[in-house]
C-alpha cells in the first residue's frame, strides 16, 4: 500500500527521504527504470534512519500522491576505501562523514522542464548538510545532468577528468587520491558544491585534467577547485 503523500500547493511536489520500505522500493525503481548507468543498488539500508550521519537514502518526490522524481544520496565511498586501504582508517571515516555524493537522480518523463529535478538536486545538498556533509559531489552522465548540476550552483568538471581529494589534519602527512573516470560512460563528468565547514581537517578538492588542457598547478596536473576547513570554504582554491 503507498502511502499518503501531499504536496504543499499543486506546483510543489512533496520531497522528502524514504520513509518504509515500500517508498523505498517505488524510489528504488524509478531510479532504475529511467537512469540508464545507476551507481547504487536500492536495499533496506537506503530507509530513512533518522538524525545523526549521512548514510545511504532514497529520496522520493510526490505530487498528487503520485512519485514524480526520485535521488539516490550516501557518504562518498571511493576515498573512504582508499584511504583505508592504505591504513588510514582516521581520514576514512573523515571523508565518509564530511563528503555525501547524490548517485543518482531521475524524474518521469512527463513531469520534465518544470523544475522537479533542481528541487530534489537542492533538496538531497540540504539534507545531506543537515546531517553534517561538508561538500557534495556527484558524477553527471548527461548534458541535461550536468546543466542541472550547475542550475544548483555545482562546479561541474570537463568530461571524463578525475576527482581528486586531498585531506589534511594535524596529525599524519596530507593525503592526496584520485577517483578517475573510467572511460565506459563517455559522457561522465564529476562535479562538486560546498555545503558547509568541516569542524576539524581541510579537505581541498580537486580536478586532474586531460593533457588537453593547460590550466594546470601542482600536484602533477591537479588544477585544485575548492577547499573547506573548519572556518568555511575557498572557492578556486
Amino acid at each position: 500500500m503507498k502511502s499518503d503523500h501531499r504536496t504543499t500547493s499543486l506546483n510543489e511536489p512533496d520531497i522528502h527521504p524514504a520513509r518504509n520500505h515500500a517508498e523505498a522500493e517505488e524510489i528504488g525503481s524509478l531510479l532504475l527504470e529511467e537512469i540508464a548507468h545507476p551507481g547504487f543498488i536500492p536495499g533496506p539500508e537506503f530507509v530513512w534512519q533518522g538524525q545523526g550521519f549521512l548514510r545511504p537514502t532514497l529520496i522520493g518526490a510526490w505530487s498528487q500522491n503520485r512519485l514524480v522524481g526520485a535521488a539516490a544520496l550516501s557518504p562518498y565511498m571511493e576515498h573512504t576505501k582508499a584511504f583505508c586501504g592504505i591504513g588510514r582508517a582516521d581520514a576514512a571515516q573523515e571523508i565518509a562523514r564530511l563528503v555525501a555524493e547524490t548517485d543518482g537522480i531521475a524524474v518521469r518523463p512527463d513531469q520534465r522542464r518544470k523544475g522537479v529535478g533542481r528541487k530534489i538536486k537542492l533538496f538531497c545538498d540540504s539534507f545531506a548538510a543537515q546531517h553534517h556533509a561538508a561538500i557534495m559531489v556527484s558524477v553527471t552522465t548527461s548534458e541535461a545532468a550536468a546543466g542541472l548540476n550547475h542550475e544548483a550552483g555545482h562546479i561541474v568538471f570537463e568530461r571524463c577528468d578525475g576527482l581528486v581529494i586531498k585531506y589534511v589534519d594535524a596529525v599524519g602527512e596530507p593525503l592526496i587520491w584520485l577517483h578517475d573516470m573510467d572511460g565506459t560512460i563517455p559522457e561522465a563528468a564529476w562535479s562538486a558544491s560546498v555545503l558547509g565547514k568541516t569542524y576539524g581537517p581541510t579537505i581541498v578538492v580537486g580536478e586532474q585534467r586531460a593533457i588537453r588542457s593547460k590550466n594546470t598547478s601542482q600536484d602533477n596536473g591537479v588544477q585544485w577547485i575548492l577547499a573547506v576547513d573548519a572556518f568555511g570554504s575557498d572557492i578556486n582554491a
